[in-house]
């Protein structure tokens, strides 16, 4: 006898775990004792498994989408951490091309004055008010202005570049000329203090919130395989219809009849002997993993505290270093000055003129530089508490 099975279906699954399977079949019978006689059986069957304890419920049916949507949310909060780190580097950028402007036209200036000296010099030698061999001097600080233009124009050189490598500017950009807009704003403000810094970072830090989502998603793996280690208990119900004929169509259109009509129930119990190793094992690795995040978690807290105080720290002496170094500012250019007037008067060596002058360009050079670090030390507080992208207008959904 051959036998010759067709059968097509469609499987439901619905939101309390089970699963509804709707089948046509049709089976062709031949003998080959009869070659003649052929049959045709047709039934039309659905059944519908509904699981009582493993696999029951929307909790167990939509973990994986559930699982899905956190993790599209954590890529969002990689996305917005990864952001602020370019914020961060940016603004760090910016405060070194400010730096290296200020600096070149520090030498820029000092050069100017080292030419206006030698010139001077060159008349007063001329009328016999000065030695000749202070020409020397002045031609030897007038050498010594240049090379430090050059070094300022160097490190001018190497911020650009690195800013250009880091915007990807094509050969046609790299004509921009890219200059600061904003100077620093070193005068001492009213912050909030680490405290209160605290108390809305970890809402606002991404780093943080991506753990906290992964400390769900595991939750939810967790929840998935422990529900795994249930046993198998499964109410099944059956109905269907049959037809059987000697020719095809007629198989077919009695199929749908409730002549020939059967039902079904079942209680399918299943446990596996030895107990569900593999789901116990893999509930036990997933409560690892968790306690994982969780410790990942509080260390990050813990990290997140001590930044926020150490660069309110780091900000506090910013402050006091750029107050001092204004006032020591302010003291050089009044030395200078009266330098400069007793070497007019014939009381004082060239060189003491030279050497106040060095002292002031070095000075007003530390202001660049701590001035500047002001700004990056705020830059720095308002990344460890999560507020800088905010504080520039930038916000993510």
């Amino acid at each position: 006898e051959d036998a010759t099975r067709g059968e097509i279906g469609v499987r439901l699954p619905l939101s309390t775990g089970a699963e509804v399977n709707i089948s046509y079949q049709v089976v062709q019978l031949d003998s080959s004792l009869y070659p003649d006689n052929e049959e045709y059986t047709a039934r039309l069957n659905i059944r519908l498994t509904q699981p009582l304890w493993r696999g029951y419920g929307r909790s167990f049916v939509e973990a994986g989408k559930r699982i899905a949507e956190l993790d599209e949310k954590a890529w969002r909060l990689q996305y917005h951490q990864q952001l602020l780190n370019v914020a961060v580097d940016a603004a760090q950028l910016y405060w070194q091309l400010y730096r290296a402007y200020e600096v070149r036209n520090i030498r820029i200036a000092a050069l100017e004055n080292a030419r206006q000296l030698l010139a001077d010099l060159h008349s007063r030698v001329n009328h016999g008010q000065a030695a000749r061999s202070s020409l020397l001097e002045a031609q030897a600080s007038l050498a010594d202005r240049e090379a430090e233009l050059a070094r300022a124009e160097q490190l001018l050189t190497e911020v650009m570049t690195y800013i250009r490598i880091s915007l990807n500017m094509t050969d046609s950009q790299d004509k921009l000329d890219l200059r600061p807009v904003q100077v620093p704003d070193f005068l001492r403000q009213d912050l909030d203090l680490p405290s209160e810094r605290m108390t809305n970072a970890l809402a606002r830090l991404p780093e943080y919130q991506q753990l906290m989502v992964r400390k769900e998603q595991e939750q939810e793996r967790l929840d998935y395989a422990r529900h795994l280690t249930r046993p198998k208990a499964d109410l099944v119900l059956g109905y269907g219809f049959n037809s059987l004929d000697d020719r095809f169509g007629r198989a077919l259109e009695t199929s749908f009849n409730r002549d020939h009509e059967d039902w079904s129930v079942g209680l399918v119990f299943e446990i596996p002997l030895g107990g569900n190793i593999r789901a116990r094992g893999e509930a036990q690795a997933q409560k690892i993993r968790l306690s994982q995040v969780e410790n990942r978690r509080h260390a990050l807290r813990n990290r997140v505290a001590s930044d926020i105080n150490g660069r309110w720290e780091q900000l506090q002496r910013a402050y006091r270093e750029v107050e001092e170094v204004q006032q020591s500012v302010g003291l050089h250019e009044e030395l200078l000055d009266i330098e400069r007037q007793l070497f007019d008067r014939g009381r004082t060596r060239l060189r003491d003129v030279i050497e106040r002058e060095i002292q002031l360009n070095i000075t007003r050079q530390r202001f660049i530089e701590t001035a500047a670090r002001v700004e990056i030390a705020k830059i720095m507080l308002e990344a460890a508490d999560g507020s800088l992208l905010e504080s520039y207008g930038v916000y993510v959904d």
